[in-house]
């Protein structure tokens, strides 16, 4: 019965409050759990509290999460851990807050080179870490999201079936080049990215956590970062040390199977949330969008030959 709010992180007394306002469109922002700031009550320390819905499962692997929240809190990766505890699907977390320095980063920052290459080396650095317990294949998740998804009605686009056939020719081409895996933070919504005023990046929200293909990742952040080809290349160089053009066209391609996993995510959330309040569908809808533009575009198949 512990909550309120995990008995104020633990501060003898202290006050809380909402840490942020929860949007599902565009972002997927506080949609995971209820985040709350506990302040003590001289007000010299913070802490953040955040306790996980049961609707994010569909996506969420609880011990995973929390496996990678702590190893990046243990690489300076993440924010610092000061408690976990899964009985109360709760995380107690260092106070990244404007008062401290830090703010959410948003996408007017993205095309900085030197925002970039920050945030480059701060996923390198999680990927050269010690591998998580669960590998994670964004094919067979889209497949089990989308039975998910046919299961509980949700609403899903007159093309979707066409859009998982292409899917199905992503998968084909990227697993004959290979797979590799690492640790990963396997989320690039820029929301989860904060940014201290000294140029210090730390990555928030492990909740897709795993060992990923290093190029899926890679792929989720081009994608999100909405540059234009010549830009992403130049970001994929800044990952990778010099250009590759297969690896390059499989980044991209695993973008837009990372468009169709979140529009499924969202889709799936519009049907069985409790929030009904949260403009899911709208969210699913710009995904599944975003997806359909890649896969139309005149040069989706010999993308698909380069690989």
């Amino acid at each position: 019965m512990m909550n309120p709010c995990l008995e104020l992180a633990e501060f003898p007394q202290g006050v809380s409050e909402p840490a942020l306002i929860a949007l599902a469109s565009p972002s997927w922002r506080g949609i995971d759990g209820e985040v709350t700031r506990v302040t003590s009550l001289d007000n010299t320390q913070s802490r953040i509290v955040k306790l996980m819905h049961s609707d994010a499962d569909i996506y969420i692997h609880l011990q995973q999460m929390y496996e990678a929240t702590q190893q990046a809190s243990d690489l300076v990766v993440g924010a610092h851990v000061v408690r976990i505890d899964p009985s109360q699907r709760a995380l107690v977390l260092e106070d990244l807050s404007e008062k401290n320095g830090w703010r959410a980063c948003t996408l007017d920052m993205t095309d900085d080179r030197d925002f970039q290459q920050t945030h480059i080396n701060l996923r390198k650095r999680f990927h050269a870490s010690a591998r998580l317990t669960i590998d994670r294949d964004p094919f067979a998740e889209v497949q089990d999201l989308y039975q998910d998804a046919i299961a509980c009605q949700a609403p899903l686009p007159a093309d979707t079936p066409w859009l998982l056939h292409n899917l199905d020719l992503i998968g084909s081409a990227v697993k004959a080049s290979g797979i590799d895996r690492v640790a990963a933070h396997g989320d690039g919504n820029i929301s989860n990215v904060m940014l201290h005023t000294s140029g210090t990046q730390k990555l928030l929200d492990w909740d897709s956590a795993g060992n990923w293909d290093p190029y899926a990742e890679l792929g989720m952040v081009l994608a999100e970062f909405h540059l234009g080809e010549l830009e992403k290349q130049a970001m994929f160089e800044m990952y990778e040390g010099r250009f590759n053009d297969a690896l390059f066209q499989r980044s991209h391609l695993y973008g837009v199977v990372d468009h169709i996993r979140w529009a499924l995510i969202g889709s799936i959330h519009s049907k069985r949330s409790k929030r009904s309040f949260m403009e899911f569908t709208k969210f699913s809808d710009w995904h599944f969008f975003l997806g359909r533009m890649a896969i139309g575009e005149s040069d989706f198949a010999e993308r698909l030959r380069r690989v």
